[in-house]
This record gives C-alpha cells, structure tokens and sequence, in this order.
C-alpha cells in the first residue's frame, strides 16, 4: 500500500512547488511593474527640467550598508524579541501562525559586504580609510542615509497612490462560472429529480467622473435534468445599468476629489524632494537641513 501511494505524493508535491514557483515569479513581476508605473508618473507629472528625477526605486542600492541582502519575494523574519516572540505562536489561548519562520530568520541586518565597496564610489588612501570632502561627505550621504531613503519611498508611495485613484475610474471586469447539482428524492413533490446547473456570469463596470457608475453584465445558465424525462434548458440575461447620484455623492467636485488631491500630493512631493536634496548638501557642509521633504497624503489617506 505505501508504494502505491508513493507516486500521489511525488505528484502533490510538483504541484506544490510549481505553485511556489509561480508565485514568486508573479511577485517579481510585479515588483518590476510597479517601479515602472511609479517612474512613468513622476516623469509625467512635471515638466520643469530642475526637478527631473533620473529613477525612483524603493530599494536601497547594494553597496549601501542598509541594503537588505535576503530574497525580497521570500523575505526571512528579522530576530524578534523572545518574550514577544512567545505570541507569535500563542496568543489568548489560541494557536497562531506556524509559518513565520519558514524563510528562516536574519541575525544582522546590516549588508556584510558594504565596507568591501565603499571604493566604488568614494575615494580611499592604502590604510583603507575614506578621505572626506564635500563630494565624498555627500555621496556617503546618499548612499547611506536612512532619512534620504525614507524621501525616496514617500515619495514612490505617493505616486501609487496615483496609480491607485487613477484605477478607480478605469473600466472593471469581473467574471465567473459556477456548477451545482441537486438531488430530490422519490418521496418529493414531482418525483425524482437530479439536476445540474452551470451559470456563467461576466460584467463590466465604469467610474464616471460626475460620481456615477455603469455596469453591462450579462448571464448565462445551462441546466440539465437527470432522472425521469430528461431535460435541458437554457437562460441568458444581458442587462444594463447606469446610477447617477444627483445630491449626495454626486457631481465631479466630490467624484474626482481624491484623485485631485493625489494628483497634486505628487506633484508637491516632486518639488519637495529637490528642496530635501539641497537642504540634504547643507546639512552635510554646514549640520542644518532646513526644509522638509515629501509627505503622503490624500487617496487612501
């Protein structure tokens, strides 16, 4: 019997790999979508050549001492506290999850290999030490600063938040197939009956700025009917509607008002970046910032 089964198990387990795999891929895909839709917003969202951004990603680059090292679509879990930790696994008499650590746990958080690279882009003497000027100071600075980066990702946020509003008044599919079947014994209301059904349902559904929405959907059921004289049928519905409010929640000033604000957020975020980055030059030639940087508002927020 164990060799029988052996094949069953070999077979569940492709399927689950393959599934993994996939999985990751399409986070990776993603991920890569992502940067390409934020840079595709911040380049058309301002056409004043001083505050053009040659890219936008939200990672930190590899020679930075911040870059985290470990795979981004299986990312482990960092050390946590041991106390706090104890919850994780138990809390209020209930088991939680068990998978937390199944990508195993970071000790150092640190890059290993950032001093190995500071070469790259700062100069270096034969003792090893980095010689600090102004240009030197300041490519460390971008490079490793945690607060420069934190700008960097609000500013990469606000642009989804764009992305995001802006999807709201594209138009929405949905689709769906379904089948059940039901039995009805002898002793019921007319007889015997067994009957399958299978419906097909598909809609399409768009925002419109002055606040309303139209939906075109259309439906399809099929029935079969087993026992005793058999039967078959078939239903198809194709309707249309279209809500407009008049009063509350109507007209564009209230329809279009969080992708106004995001819109602008963006906008705003673009210009306070190149402020950040001139007062990043004085913070580091003379210790005083000055000005702030982006801040995320509007949409979701």
């Amino acid at each position: 019997m164990m060799l029988a089964r052996r094949p069953n198990w070999l077979l569940w387990s492709l399927l689950l790999l393959a599934a993994l795999s996939a999985g990751c891929q399409r986070r990776t895909f993603y991920r890569g979508q992502a940067d390409a839709e934020v840079n595709r917003l911040v380049a058309g969202s301002i056409d004043d050549p001083r505050y053009a951004l040659a890219g936008i990603r939200p990672t930190m680059d590899p020679r930075s001492r911040f870059h985290d090292v470990t795979n981004p679509d299986a990312p482990p879990m960092p050390s946590d506290d041991p106390e706090a930790h104890k919850y994780m696994h138990f809390v209020n008499g209930m088991r939680g999850f068990d998978g937390w650590e199944s990508n195993g746990v970071v000790q150092q958080l640190e890059n290993p290999c950032w001093r190995e690279r500071l070469s790259e882009y700062v100069p270096v003497n034969e003792r090893g030490e980095v010689v600090l000027d102004i240009d030197s100071s300041l490519r460390l600075a971008y490079m490793h600063s945690p607060t420069w980066q934190d700008q960097i990702e609000t500013l990469y946020l606000s642009a989804l938040d764009v992305s995001a509003e802006r999807f709201r008044f594209q138009t929405q599919f949905f689709g769906g197939n379904g089948d059940t079947f039901r039995h009805t014994g002898a002793l019921a209301p007319g007889g015997e009956a067994n009957t399958l059904t299978n419906s097909l349902s598909a809609r399409a559904t768009q925002r419109l700025a002055t606040g309303g929405e139209l939906l075109v959907g259309f439906a399809n059921s099929f029935v079969w009917q087993f026992a005793g004289n058999d039967q078959q049928s078939t239903v198809s519905i194709l309707n249309f509607n279209l809500v407009q409010p008049l009063l509350r929640t109507g007209g564009r000033v209230v329809a279009m008002e969080q992708l106004t604000i995001v819109e602008r957020s963006l906008l705003a975020n673009i210009r306070a970046l190149h402020r950040y980055r001139q007062g990043l030059y004085t913070s580091v030639a003379i210790g005083s910032l000055g000005v702030s940087g982006p801040q995320r508002r509007g949409g979701f927020f």
